[in-house]
């Protein structure tokens, strides 16, 4: 969409008069983020018109929906991924890994993270408003994990 072209957006029903609006086109995907009046934070899907995010700002000023931002990645929760990420450190045959074949797996490991944070990040600074923050929040779990 160029930008002298115009699109309707439908927002779910009952939001509320909307206070700030941005829209995110990526080459993979649309989101809209609005707050609402009544204190709502909502990251909608323009190519689904489903609500990715929705959170209550009311009492912890986006705390909440940062934090369930992060904790509903991938890398977090995805079975697959993370079984992935152990055959990378400890090859197929786990119980006899060397100690260089396990470096090596790391120093993968460790390029395919960085590799998802930036692309996080990218994400990140396009929808929240207060990227700085969820980075923060990112960054941490990144070294828990």
């Amino acid at each position: 969409m160029s930008p002298f072209e115009m699109q309707d957006i439908l927002l779910p029903s009952g939001t509320n008069g909307v206070k700030d609006l941005h829209i995110s086109v990526s080459h993979s995907s649309s989101l809209a983020l609005f707050a609402s009046l009544g204190k709502k934070l909502s990251v909608l899907s323009l190519d689904s018109g489903n609500l990715v995010v929705n959170y209550d700002l009311q009492f912890n000023r986006g705390t909440s929906a940062m934090q369930h931002y992060v904790a509903t990645r991938p890398m977090f929760i995805d079975v697959e991924i993370m079984n992935a990420d152990t055959k990378l450190v400890l090859g197929d045959l786990a119980g006899q890994a060397s100690p260089s074949n396990v470096a090596r797996g790391l120093s993968s490991l460790y390029k395919e993270i960085t590799d998802t944070v930036h692309k996080e990040a990218a994400t990140i600074t396009a929808v929240f408003p207060s990227p700085s923050e969820v980075m923060s929040i990112l960054v941490q779990r990144v070294l828990e994990q």
